[in-house]
């Protein structure tokens, strides 16, 4: 993974930021809600690191010339899981559980045959 930071100069962090920019980006940032109904910003009075949230842009005009203009910012909440998983918040419970379970389940077979076993012994001894 270093090798391939180096070559492609991504680090992790710069990573992290970004999905930080869309995990915690703010509608606030992007339209203004007034009286008069709601106004997007312009993009070239937004800072760089808001207009990398946005992941879609469309305008269209309607047979009067009403013109509609949408944005859409990029999934906050996959990106707050992503950054959650990499910080190890979320732990995978079937992978836990079932090498649990696996575990549990190879301890009690050898724990059987070790019980044969001892059986065995004491049947001859006892013979």
């Amino acid at each position: 993974m270093a090798d391939r930071s180096d070559r492609t100069e991504i680090t992790q962090d710069m990573v992290l930021k970004e999905l930080a920019l869309i995990a915690f980006s703010d509608i606030r940032n992007y339209v203004d809600f007034g009286p008069g109904g709601v106004s997007l910003h312009e993009l070239s009075e937004m800072s760089e690191e808001y207009s990398r949230a946005i992941s879609e842009v469309s305008q269209s005009c309607n047979s009067n010339g009403d013109v509609t203009s949408k944005f859409k910012l990029y999934d906050k909440r996959a990106a707050l899981m992503d950054i959650g998983k990499h910080l190890g918040m979320f732990v995978d419970r079937f992978n836990v559980d079932f090498d649990l379970k696996v575990g549990l389940a190879r301890r009690i077979t050898k724990a059987k045959e070790r019980m044969k076993i001892y059986q065995s012994i004491s049947e001859v001894v006892h013979d």
